[in-house]
């Protein structure tokens, strides 16, 4: 009875007792303490389940030691077919972090992760770890602290879980409770340390050395070699340092390696760092991490030990550009150019060398304008710009142009005036220049259209070095230009062709149809860009074009002087480049809802989108891209297609990329695209799949399983 009441007065002291209200206050604070400290004890807990990944924290040795550093491991579960990323995630994802709350004093150095591999999806590559991945810790233990003492440890982990469909970002919190001792091993946990260890990259040999251009990083690492059968890879530890998804060449130097990679957006000074993985041939993975220093000379290759640079997937590439650049002849988007092609082939049945002439000039025309626009747009990119082919459509003043020389074209091909430089006059030869001019136009106006093999052509000369990527132009040109550069060569073909007479005029004056529908395509353009002003003002630069060549044709025909008609021609054209200033609309920014209940494109929304399951139409689009025009007027328009999509409970978005949009051209680059039309389907599982660039209402309907 006597210990109950001593007990109690000294937590509750009865009225009279000299303790003040402050020493009640602390006695009650001291019992609370003895409640809160085991509760926290008991809550330790050094393992957690996340939706995707199982995790725990492994500690080497059964106590802390004071003065010495504690090692921890985290050993990470994903499921089956999930994946978490390396330091330097790559062109997706983020790294792991781990934030401690630490007993003062105490600190955590870096996370070291086991060599990462590469996985590359719809053109985006990462770095990623799959399987059971233990990523190595150190805390520094401050000698301070006292033996017996209790570290209460707690970590919050942020961890980005992905599957080949989905990506969960997926936090936990970890507690750690250890006493200070010892540090005797934990003899449980050895093996797991000991396996981990061997799976962190090992320090290169010291001298490795790099230097950098504005297309591709050298690095030189001394003691590498690479026998026949191995596969190796670089990773760079600087994100956008390289450029992930691109080729890397590997040559043999005098006591080393020399690795080059494509360099990408982020600068690199004095010091480059990354992990070289090596898989043997019997299967074993080395792993060498280094920081090459910044040198003018690397020493010289001895030999090649891989494939050069210009690889089979270079010649791949290569040939879909020629293949992709033949078949744009038979596109909607490039009646024009057939019939342009048309009035060239009639003429080419004359003598051997004004066919040759005529099959050179329309050649040099027509590649040096892909080449050209090519070399543009990697001179825009390396300077930052983030641009995909046809970007020239984007500008305004572009469109505006090239309506006026349809406009011209169309006129020259009904006979109003004669100009043989345009290869439209049937009356005469026209000779080097005029099949070069009609060359370049039929490329010019070709540009906005992406066919069949020439999507995957210039999404790999996006990622090619500059000398590369204009090879892959310049067989896109060969492409274009082949069948009548065949007709001028191969005189056996032109016999096929019918003899010329007074039927060329009326074909010329039939083929003119096509034209004007293009140069009504391109008012629409205009009207879809910068607004109804804006295309009155062009439909005004136009007629006054067209009524110059009218009187210009007048003149001509009675052999009177042509420099009075200069006067409306410069004009139309001051006109035509004083419409630009004029902003588009708002109304012209929104993507138009149709029977598909369509969405505007947001990669947010997107990811959400796959993360519920959910079935996703995308299509990205622009109204200078009369292809894309022709699937939406066609198959996107069907009522089956609509009907099928409400039932299935599809999600159909739509990018517009009319007048340049930096989510889409970042999604573009992402998917490894580089224009539009793209049609991405990702289905209830998970899976994803590219849909041809030609669309049919049964193609879409057979989407839905039934």
């Amino acid at each position: 009875m006597d210990i109950k009441i001593k007990f109690y007065r000294i937590f509750f002291p009865v009225r009279g007792h000299k303790q003040d209200r402050t020493n009640i206050i602390y006695h009650i604070f001291l019992a609370l303490l003895c409640l809160v400290i085991p509760a926290q004890l008991t809550r330790a807990e050094p393992v957690a389940k996340g939706q995707h990944y199982d995790a725990r924290i492994a500690v080497r040795s059964q106590s802390a030691q004071a003065g010495s550093p504690l090692k921890i491991a985290f050993v990470i579960r994903p499921q089956p077919g999930w994946h978490i990323y390396w330091s330097n995630p790559g062109d997706s994802g983020y790294a792991p972090t781990f934030n401690w709350t630490l007993p003062k004093g105490m600190t955590a150095d870096v996370v070291h992760h086991p060599v990462p591999q590469q996985l590359v999806l719809d053109g985006i590559a990462s770095n990623v770890h799959e399987g059971e991945t233990i990523l190595l810790q150190n805390l520094s233990v401050p000698a301070t602290f006292k033996t017996g003492q209790i570290l209460i440890l707690g970590v919050d982990l942020d961890i980005l879980t992905c599957s080949e469909s989905s990506c969960v970002p997926d936090p936990l919190h970890l507690d750690l409770t250890l006493p200070v001792g010892q540090g005797q091993i934990n003899p449980a946990e050895a093996t797991l340390f000991k396996d981990a260890a061997r799976k962190i990259p090992l320090p290169a040999q010291t001298g490795a050395l790099f230097n950098a251009d504005k297309d591709n990083i050298r690095i030189f690492i001394p003691q590498i070699t690479r026998n026949d059968g191995d596969k190796i890879h670089l990773f760079g530890t600087q994100k956008k340092a390289i450029r992930e998804d691109a080729g890397q060449k590997f040559s043999a130097a005098k006591s080393g390696l020399i690795i080059t990679v494509p360099r990408g957006e982020e600068k690199i000074d004095k010091q480059f760092s990354g992990v070289l993985r090596i898989d043997r041939a019997d299967g074993v993975v080395q792993a060498y991490a280094f920081d090459a220093l910044a040198a003018e000379h690397l020493p010289a290759v001895m030999g090649s030990n891989q494939s050069q640079t210009l690889d089979s997937g270079f010649f791949l590439a290569l040939g879909a550009a020629i293949l992709g650049g033949l078949l744009l002849n038979l596109m909607p988007c490039v009646f024009p150019i057939l019939s342009l092609k048309a009035l060239a082939l009639s003429r080419a049945g004359g003598n051997d060398h004004e066919a040759k002439e005529e099959a050179i000039g329309y050649s040099i025309g027509a590649i040096g304008v892909i080449m050209s626009l090519g070399a543009t747009l990697l001179l825009l990119r390396g300077g930052g710009q983030e641009l995909g082919w046809a970007f020239q459509l984007q500008d305004t003043r572009v469109v505006i142009i090239l309506l006026l020389l349809v406009t011209a074209i169309s006129l020259n091909m009904t006979g109003v005036f004669e100009l043989p430089t345009l290869g439209g006059n049937s009356r005469e030869n026209s000779g080097f220049m005029g099949a070069l001019s009609t060359g370049a136009l039929a490329a010019f106006i070709a540009t906005p259209c992406t066919g069949p093999f020439m999507a995957s052509a210039l999404a790999a000369a996006m990622l090619l070095p500059a000398a590369a990527a204009m090879a892959i132009f310049f067989g896109l040109g060969l492409g274009l230009a082949l069948p009548f550069l065949a007709l001028g060569f191969i005189k056996p073909l032109r016999k096929w062709l019918p003899k010329p007479g007074a039927w060329m005029q009326k074909l010329r004056q039939i083929l003119s149809i096509p034209m004007f529908i293009t140069a009504l395509g391109l008012v629409w353009i205009v009207g879809r860009q910068a607004g109804v002003d804006v295309m009155a003002g062009a439909l005004g630069a136009a007629l006054l074009l067209s009524i110059s060549l009218w009187w210009y044709g007048l003149r001509q025909f009675s052999g009177k002087k042509m420099w009075p008609v200069a006067v409306p021609l410069v004009v139309s054209v001051i006109l035509a480049l004083n419409l630009i200033n004029l902003q588009s609309t708002e109304a012209n920014a929104e993507a138009k809802m149709d029977a598909l209940h369509v969405e505007p494109f947001s990669k947010a929304r997107l990811s959400a989108l796959k993360a519920e399951h959910a079935p996703v139409f995308l299509y990205l689009t622009a109204d200078w891209c009369l292809s894309c025009k022709v699937n939406e007027a066609t198959s996107l328009s069907s009522g089956a297609v609509a009907k099928t999509f409400d039932k299935a409970g599809v999600t159909v978005m739509r990018g517009d990329w009319t007048t340049g949009d930096p989510e889409i051209t970042g999604f573009l680059k992402e998917i490894g695209s580089a224009g539009v039309p793209v049609y991405l389907w990702y289905s209830k599982d998970g899976s994803s799949r590219r849909l041809p660039q030609i669309l049919t209402p049964t193609m879409l309907t057979d989407l839905i399983d039934p």
